[in-house]
Formats: structure tokens, sequence, C-alpha cells
């Protein structure tokens, strides 16, 4: 028992704890855009506002990260460019909160797609500088694209509540940041453990 707190400990010594946070925090506002399917899109500003800042200064912390640690240069731009792009978009969709919808389904959907394309974009740099395959991410990545696009189709929003559109979003966004950043450090921390 007393390895396995130690090994926790020193997992979450080594890797940001704001890694997790995010992901938990995307994973939550998922199941709740589920729960409260039939709430406004203007009900959901503030979270996704707040998980955009969050997401940004995670990307700021993986540009340090990238910067001192690894030989990718390519992707660091990369996380530069998205953490200003995610803290401008998400303090602009906070502070529009009092203005009418579309401009927030405009700043919502905006948000996603970038976030979308710049991690896409992100994953498709790391396979070719490490030679890993990924498929499910790549997937996974075109899948929130077409869910991000879709919240802006009118005859679409009519059949399926936007909550749930987001839901699934926010729900596949999790899981690329579990595959993609999460469990290839967790099984490299477990193998050095055990080493």
């Amino acid at each position: 028992m007393r390895k396995k707190i130690n090994f926790i400990l020193q997992h979450f010594d080594r890797l940001d704890w704001s890694l997790y946070a995010v992901t938990f925090g995307t994973f939550c506002l998922s199941i709740v855009s589920f729960i409260n399917f039939n709430a406004s899109l203007k009900s959901f500003i503030v979270p996704i506002g707040m998980l955009a800042i969050f997401t940004g200064f995670l990307s700021f912390v993986f540009f340090y990260r990238v910067c001192t640690f690894l030989s990718i240069t390519d992707a660091k731009y990369l996380y530069l460019i998205h953490a200003f792009i995610s803290i401008s978009l998400g303090l602009s969709m906070i502070f529009n909160l009092f203005t009418n919808i579309p401009v927030a389904t405009f700043l919502i959907t905006l948000w996603l797609i970038i976030n979308t394309l710049i991690h896409l974009a992100i994953t498709l740099l790391v396979e070719k500088n490490t030679l890993k395959n990924g498929i499910i991410e790549r997937v996974l990545s075109g899948a929130c694209l077409i869910l991000a696009i879709a919240i802006n189709i009118n005859g679409l929003t009519k059949y399926i509540h936007v909550p749930i559109l987001i839901g699934f979003y926010l729900l596949l966004s999790s899981l690329i940041l579990l595959i993609t950043y999460i469990l290839p450090n967790y099984k490299k921390i477990k193998d050095n453990t055990l080493s």
C-alpha cells in the first residue's frame, strides 16, 4: 500500500496536476451537459469560457515543457498560439455573457474548432517526430471537428439539443487528452518506477 501511495505521489510530482484538472473538468462538464440537455446555450457560456481559459494556461505549461525538456520544436509555437487564442476567446465568452445568443454560439464554435484543429496539428507533428501511430487521436479529432461544426447548423439543432453536441465534443476532447498526454506519461513513469 505504501509503494502504491509513493507511486501516485511521484506520478503527480512528475506530471503537472493541471493536466489532470483540465481532463477531469472537461469530463465533468460533458456529464453536466448530458444531464442538462434541455438547457439553453447561454447557460454553457461561462463554463466553456472557463474551460477555454484553463486549456490556454495548460498550453502555456506544455509550451514551457516542450521548450525545456523535449526536442520537438515545431509543436511549441502551436502551443503558444493555442494558449493566446484560448485565453482571449475564453475571456470574451465570459465577458459577453449578457449579449445575444448568435455571438455566444459563434465564440463557442470558433473556440471548439480552433481547439480541435490545433490539437490535430500537434498530434500530426508528434506522429512525424516520434513515429507514433495516432490513428485514434485523428479519428477523435475528426469527430470533434464535425460536432463543433454541427453546433451552428440550425436544421440539426432542432432535432439534437446543443448541450448534447457540446457534451459529446467535451467527452471526446477529454478522451483525446487522456490518450495523447496522460496514458503515455503514466506508462513512462510506471516503467521508470519499476526499473
